[in-house]
C-alpha cells in the first residue's frame, strides 16, 4: 500500500504521544555549550584563582619603590602599610652625598680626593682648628 505525499507529510509532522506520567524533558539555554550553572562554577573557581594571584602580585612587587609609590600607595586602606619614608635622624643621604662628592661640586668626583677631603675635615673638626 502506498501512502500520498500528503499523508506521509503529516505523519512526520505530527508530534509523537507524550504520557502525562513521564519526565518533562527540556533544554537549558546553553552559550556554545556552556550553561548558566557551568559559567557559574568556572567563574567562581577563576575568581579564587584571581584574589591568590592577586595578593601574591601585591606582596612580591610590594618592594619595588617604583609599584610601591605608584600603585599600592594609592589603595585607601594599604597606604599607610606601604609608606618606607625615612625618619630624619637615620637619613644618611647627606653623607652618602658628601662621599660621592654631589654635595661639593668644587671637589672632583674621583673618590679618592673626595675621601681625602673628608679625612681633613674631620681631622680639623675634632681639633677644634
Amino acid at each position: 500500500m502506498v501512502f500520498s505525499q500528503t499523508l506521509r507529510r503529516a505523519a512526520a509532522q505530527a508530534s509523537p504521544y507524550r504520557s502525562p506520567f513521564a519526565p518533562k524533558y527540556t533544554v537549558p539555554a546553553h552559550f556554545h555549550g556552556v550553561t548558566a550553572g557551568t559559567a557559574t562554577k568556572y567563574g567562581q573557581i577563576a575568581g579564587a584563582f584571581g584574589v591568590a594571584a592577586g595578593t601574591f602580585a601585591l606582596f612580591f612587587f610590594g618592594e619595588i619603590p617604583r609599584v610601591r609609590r605608584d600603585i599600592l600607595q594609592k589603595v585607601p586602606f594599604l597606604d599607610q602599610y606601604f609608606d618606607r619614608t625615612i625618619a630624619p635622624e637615620d637619613n644618611v643621604t647627606l653623607l652618602n652625598g658628601c662621599r660621592m662628592g654631589y654635595a661639593f661640586p668644587a671637589i672632583s668626583k674621583t673618590r679618592a680626593s673626595v675621601d681625602m677631603f673628608l679625612v681633613s675635615w674631620v681631622v680639623k673638626e675634632k681639633s677644634g682648628v
